[in-house]
């Protein structure tokens, strides 16, 4: 899946999903965020029309 400008800021949200109406629950990237978040870790996201997406999650090995 690629995310364009007008959806990128919103594919954490816990409603997003790209799915129609009532398929889905868009969870999936809201739930990853949070773990991440508890982690004091990081979430970036690079997409590409006709490349594709890429996700990086960095969590760091000892406590800030």
């Amino acid at each position: 899946m690629v995310f364009f400008g007008w959806n990128i800021g919103k594919i954490f949200s816990s409603d997003f999903t790209t799915k129609p109406v009532g398929k889905g629950t868009g969870l999936g990237l809201a739930s990853v965020k949070t773990m991440v978040d508890a982690y004091s870790g990081d979430i970036q996201v690079e997409s590409k029309r006709g490349k594709g997406t890429v996700f990086v999650v960095s969590i760091p090995t000892t406590k800030p």
